[in-house]
């Protein structure tokens, strides 16, 4: 896969280049560092157009976000309420984790630690309902069993392999989640990745500005994301 991260220090690579390769360097030295620029921009380019030709393709997460199969996560930082974590994920154009079956919840072990609480998009809002993701589907609670009491207001946390219910207003680490955005070939032959990310400051759950529908093209500038 493909990191926008790895993609946005090209132009630092290049500009660095260039102050290595001034009047004052030797010749020899100018041309090996010439040699190794364009090596970089062929592997850049190899690594694409095998993305996109070579089967599942390349997928693209924000900047800080960790890709597993078709998804991106977000671990957040500090500890929130339950609605107080929907609230930031929506704001970062996701939600609260939704995962499907053990083998997503598997994956997602070397970003939880195996040990934290972690809120994620399932509530329990009076006891005669089930418990129902934020899709509006219902858990499947012979693969994931409930530990705790089932009470009205109980939301579900997740510490390790395991779901928890705790009361809504306890304060948590959170998982949001957000499908991965696959590069694909646009008119004459540009890349383009269609993305719906807004702008939060690093540390708020405000959003700044909502660019919905962009289109990030990859010729002749590098968009970046933050």
């Amino acid at each position: 896969s493909l990191k926008w991260s790895s993609i946005h220090q090209i132009p630092t690579v290049f500009h660095q280049t260039l102050a290595l390769t001034g009047p004052q360097s030797p010749r020899w030295h100018q041309t090996a560092l010439w040699v190794g620029w364009i090596g970089n921009i062929v592997l850049v380019i190899a690594v694409i157009v095998l993305g996109i030709w070579g089967g599942s393709g390349c997928k693209l997460c924000p900047t800080d976000w960790h890709l597993r199969g078709d998804k991106c996560y977000w671990v957040g930082r500090g500890s929130k309420t339950w609605s107080e974590s929907c609230a930031d994920c929506s704001a970062r154009g996701s939600q609260l984790l939704v995962f499907r079956d053990r083998k997503e919840l598997e994956s997602l072990q070397d970003l939880t630690g195996g040990t934290s609480h972690f809120w994620v998009g399932l509530s329990l809002h009076s006891p005669e309902k089930a418990w129902t993701w934020l899709n509006g589907s219902r858990l499947d609670q012979t693969q994931f069993p409930v530990s705790g009491p089932a009470e009205g207001n109980s939301c579900g946390a997740l510490a390790g392999k395991q779901l928890n219910s705790d009361t809504c207003s306890s304060a948590f680490q959170w998982i949001c989640q957000r499908d991965a955005v696959p590069l694909q070939t646009g008119y004459g032959g540009h890349l383009r990745a269609r993305l719906h990310i807004p702008h939060v400051t690093h540390g708020e759950t405000n959003t700044q500005t909502q660019r919905p529908g962009l289109h990030y093209t990859f010729k002749p500038n590098l968009a970046e994301l933050n």
